[in-house]
């Protein structure tokens, strides 16, 4: 299992003001946030669209994106108690800055404070609760502490949010293994695949179930399928890309 190594692998590095954003964790509105059009965030309507501007942010709120900009430096400089500091002092400035308490969440993973991680994905959550990325996330810091029936839940919200999302099916076929639940993980491992194809890891895992299940003829195509997607140095980064996500 690897829900804590996934977890820490998803510190963001990402700031309102120009900063850097990786895919999974674009603001909300960009376009990987899957809160309401699952099939893509693109209107093809012919009518002229009107540009909106953008609201002016208050003294306050300047003053929390310094202190949270600031501690994006400190994440990345592995100043994680510094960092902390940093998003804490930006979300009593602004109660409302999600992507301070995504940081701090992250941040916090890093020191082995995972309760208030958790705490902090849940806030998250309250202010964008169809943002997909942030049940798996708490869902795999759940699972590290044992609280399995709660990753699931998780999982599995993030799942009828976007159902083309893959990771939140592999997640969950790890902990329906884990619980003894084999139908149910190939079942998982098995649409976690129908999305992305190219993941090696799935192979494996539905690999391992099938066996379990007596199924060697199955088990014996997952493993060469994964050895075929391993050995293959284009899918091994784009593997190691998707973990991050």
């Amino acid at each position: 299992m690897h829900f804590f190594e996934k977890a820490i692998a998803t510190i963001v590095i990402a700031t309102a003001l120009g900063g850097l954003v990786p895919p999974s964790y674009a603001m909300p509105g960009g376009s990987h946030d899957h809160s309401s059009s699952p099939g893509g965030s693109h209107d093809h309507s012919s009518s002229p669209k009107t540009k909106l501007p953008l609201p002016e942010k208050s003294a306050t709120q300047i003053d929390a994106e310094k202190f949270y900009n600031r501690g994006l430096e400190k994440v990345q400089a592995k100043d994680y108690q510094g960092a902390i500091a940093d998003f804490t002092e930006a979300i009593r400035l602004d109660p409302t800055h999600e992507t301070a308490y995504i940081n701090r969440a992250n941040s916090r993973n890093q020191i082995h404070d995972h309760q208030a991680a958790i705490e902090d994905f849940t806030q998250a959550i309250r202010l964008n609760p169809t943002f997909t990325h942030l049940y798996n996330s708490r869902g795999e810091v759940r699972a590290h502490l044992g609280d399995l029936q709660g990753a699931i839940e998780d999982f599995t919200q993030a799942i009828q949010i976007y159902p083309e999302e893959w990771i939140g099916y592999f997640n969950r076929g790890e902990i329906r293994y884990k619980l003894g639940d084999h139908q149910g993980a190939v079942e998982d491992f098995t649409q976690a695949i129908r999305w992305n194809p190219n993941y090696a890891s799935a192979y494996t895992y539905r690999g391992d179930v099938r066996a379990k299940l007596g199924d060697s003829n199955g088990a014996n195509q997952d493993y060469q399928t994964a050895a075929q997607l391993s050995t293959n140095p284009a899918n091994v980064d784009r593997e190691e890309t998707a973990i991050n996500q």
